[in-house]
């Protein structure tokens, strides 16, 4: 008969056990009422525990943790190794090793994915290593590391032991409102790459910039070119350094000395490379008029410093510094032979050079 079934009653009109027509079971008539089973239980179907939401707990024991699996139903929380979850997944242990692990085993051997251990004051991650020797460490061969997107690329990848730093261009370290944009990375060109601290760099050539907070170009307090000149209070050093305004030193300041050899030949020619010029001259031949000509080149930045002075005799042999490119009336400097130690001081204005002083061991025409 259709709906039949039987069962154990209660003695009060209801049943202890009972197994209806369709299947259903139905052992126990309380929720207080409990079911041991000495043995192993198999569920060929789907499982439901705890249907009426009754705030009851669920417990697996394990062979030395009476807390293996516990669900907190008071609570909605799970614990693994504990009866008192904090977290909606909380696993403790008092016994120091893996507490979390995910592998991906290849070949019959375990790969190493992510390992969570944990010991007292000593816990670690490790992703692609199950010995992990920081509190976050990864290991890989590769590329181990890689934030960004599809549409720009890698903002942050580390690979084979290299750091990059937006592979797809534009500002990679910027800081945001609140920080004043106080550093910043970014490329200027296909070749170099700038730093910036108080304001994006704002040259195509200076891969170093130090700036205001309100301008770029116009405050810049120290840049570093791409071809390795140094400028202070200037966007466009055009010497190794260049220094737009004062400067205070407390010990002495060392100019650039260059020793500079006439040669043997009747006429040479002085290239201001440095400060200073020690002129050697025991092998010159005499030119035009008895004399050796050395002629002054131009200088190479304005407020360039020159002072030549005679290191050696002149083997006889007169020498005329041709003055074409000096301010004022004069034509030349004329160096008596055994004349050793005399010097004149130079500046240069940006087209002539001027003459600042003269030891009067030579006569100027």
């Amino acid at each position: 008969m259709a709906g039949a079934g039987y069962g154990i009653s209660d003695g009060a009109g209801g049943f202890v056990t009972k197994l209806e027509g369709d299947g259903d079971a139905k052992i126990g008539n309380s929720a207080e009422d409990v079911i041991q089973i000495t043995g192993s239980l198999k569920v060929a179907g789907g499982a439901v525990f705890n249907e009426g939401s009754i705030a009851a707990d669920f417990r697996v024991e394990g062979n030395n943790s009476d807390h293996m699996f516990f669900i907190d139903g008071t609570n909605d929380r799970i614990g693994i190794d504990t009866a008192s979850p904090a977290a909606l997944l909380h696993i403790s242990s008092s016994t120091p090793g893996v507490l979390f692990r995910i592998d991906h085993p290849e070949s019959g051997v375990d790969n190493p994915v992510f390992f969570v251990t944990g010991s007292s004051g000593n816990s670690r991650v490790g992703i692609g290593t199950e010995t992990p020797d920081a509190t976050f460490a990864i290991s890989d061969n590769g590329k181990v590391l890689e934030v960004g997107s599809a549409a720009e690329g890698s903002w942050l990848e580390v690979n084979n032991g290299v750091v990059y730093l937006n592979l797809g261009g534009g500002t990679t370290i910027a800081g945001g409102t609140n920080l004043g944009q106080r550093f910043n990375i970014s490329p200027i060109n296909a070749t170099y790459g700038a730093l910036g601290i108080g304001k994006y760099p704002g040259s195509s050539v200076n891969i170093l910039e130090v700036n205001s907070a309100n301008s770029d170009l116009a405050g810049d307090f120290f840049v570093i070119k791409s071809d390795g000149k140094v400028g202070i209070g200037t966007t466009a050093p055009s010497v190794a350094l260049e220094v737009d305004g004062d400067f205070k030193a407390t010990e002495e300041v060392v100019f650039g000395t260059t020793s500079t050899d006439l040669g043997s030949g009747t006429t040479s020619t002085l290239t201001p490379a440095s400060s200073i010029h020690l002129l050697t001259a025991t092998s010159i031949t005499a030119g035009g008029g008895g004399m050796h000509i050395m002629s002054l080149a131009d200088g190479t930045a304005t407020g360039q410093i020159l002072k030549v002075i005679m290191n050696t005799t002149t083997n006889n042999q007169p020498i005329m510094i041709s003055l074409s490119n000096v301010l004022g009336s004069y034509n030349a400097i004329a160096i008596e032979n055994d004349k050793t130690g005399a010097a004149f001081e130079f500046i240069w204005n940006g087209s002539k050079w001027i003459l600042m002083s003269n030891n009067a061991l030579a006569s100027v025409s």
